[in-house]
């Protein structure tokens, strides 16, 4: 080998290279931070999916409620309905007519009812059909997840 100033020289009278093996410490520092960004998109699309997967169990179970009530409506004699109007069911806390408590699983959701005379008029014959419009909401802490209504017609004796 021969030597020119600090350099080491090869055989052909060009400079040694050396080979570097693995990584810089910089390489793997941005390594890291690639990954570690990825890792957090991930978790933040899982965290975010999980949320809304549960927001839409609410608003399946809500509309289930309220579909519920109201059928349970349809049983009773017409002039029984009024004396539903107003009906609060807090979130958890939701009964059938006849008292049974609801399962477990609508811990989150409770409903109202409102209920208001009201009229239909057929198009074709013009005829007046009086009633009962009922509006069920299924609630949560915060949101109304679903409103559904009905309109009960008033027995044609009138009672």
């Amino acid at each position: 080998m021969k030597f020119r100033g600090s350099r080491q020289l090869g055989r052909r009278g060009g400079p040694i290279r050396h080979h570097r093996r693995g990584f810089t410490l910089l390489e793997a520092l941005v390594a890291s931070v690639i990954l570690g960004a990825s890792v957090l998109a991930v978790i933040s699309a899982m965290s975010t999916a999980q949320t809304l997967a549960f927001e839409g169990q609410k608003r399946v179970l809500g509309a289930m409620a309220c579909n519920d009530l109201l059928i349970e409506l349809s049983t009773l004699p017409y002039a029984e309905l009024k004396s539903k109007q107003g009906l609060s069911e807090g979130v958890g806390a939701m009964t059938s007519l006849d008292g049974f408590a609801y399962p477990d699983s609508y811990w989150a959701v409770g409903r109202t009812l409102a209920l208001t005379a009201h009229s239909v008029t057929d198009a074709k014959s013009g005829a007046v059909i009086n009633g009962m419009k009922a509006v069920v909401s299924a609630v949560d802490e915060d949101i109304t997840l679903c409103a559904v209504e009905a309109f009960f017609p008033e027995p044609a004796g009138g009672g």
